[in-house]
């Protein structure tokens, strides 16, 4: 193959790639940055202990009457204290973790315009280069259900987790398009999480959702959908030996 090229007329026809950390800093307000710092330090070690040596020195002097008891046992003034430490904690922390799941869905789309953009070229490429002769599997596919039926009759579609996902309708509508001997599921571990772990360290357990949900969206039972599937891997990569977990070759 000679060297790679992008040929002409293609042009990179979308907007710049942002940086998730720019937006998100830009959108910090004082009570955002607040809540980020109080779960911060109150889920830390340095709290707990220092809290913990609070509250021994409390019970001491209350105890001993060393200066004077300002709250006796049974500490109904500490648990005051403490209770409106909590009720005020946590809907702080929920805050910081709410804001946390929005960073989530932000990386996650602009992952997915990425994706798009790199697909794109990368099609540009194997067109200039005659690549598709070469066969292989589309990985996590996320291209519009015509340019998938397209692609297919050259390599594999790969379904990800993401088919999983409320808003990923052109995922689902993909699936439906591309004939079922085209199609492969793969996890893209540690990303791209099924539903209903979404947030968590994707891994080769969850692949069973990926394909119910597979099954649901084409009409097929999940047994045959497993067994389509299997069978295409070794379509699409013939010196992988399934059986044996290795590569034969």
């Amino acid at each position: 193959m000679t060297k790679l090229r992008f040929p002409e007329p293609f042009k990179h026809a979308h907007p710049p790639i942002q940086n998730v950390n720019e937006i998100l800093e830009a959108q910090l307000t004082f009570g955002r940055r607040a809540s980020d710092w109080v779960a911060l330090n109150v889920g830390s070690w340095t709290f707990v202990i220092v809290q913990s040596l609070l509250l021994t020195v409390w019970v001491i002097l209350n105890v001993t009457a060393y200066i004077r008891h300002w709250d006796p046992y049974p500490f109904i003034l500490m648990n005051l204290v403490l209770s409106l430490q909590a009720a005020y904690t946590a809907p702080i922390i929920m805050m910081s973790q709410n804001r946390q799941s929005a960073r989530d869905r932000i990386d996650a789309h602009n992952d997915y315009l990425i994706n798009q953009k790199a697909e794109e070229e990368v099609r540009a490429i194997l067109d200039a280069e005659e690549g598709w002769a070469l066969g292989g599997s589309w990985h996590c596919c996320s291209v519009d259900a015509v340019s998938a039926t397209e692609i297919a009759r050259h390599l594999f579609i790969g379904i990800a987790g993401w088919i999983t996902f409320p808003k990923s309708e052109h995922i689902r509508a993909l699936a439906r398009a591309v004939p079922m001997e085209r199609l492969l599921i793969e996890t893209d571990a540690p990303y791209i999480t099924p539903v209903p772990f979404r947030g968590r360290r994707n891994e080769p357990a969850y692949l069973p959702y990926t394909l119910q949900m597979l099954a649901e969206v084409t009409g097929k039972p999940a047994g045959d959908v497993e067994q389509s599937t299997t069978m295409n891997v070794r379509r699409a990569f013939p010196r992988w030996t399934l059986d044996e977990g290795g590569y034969d070759g």
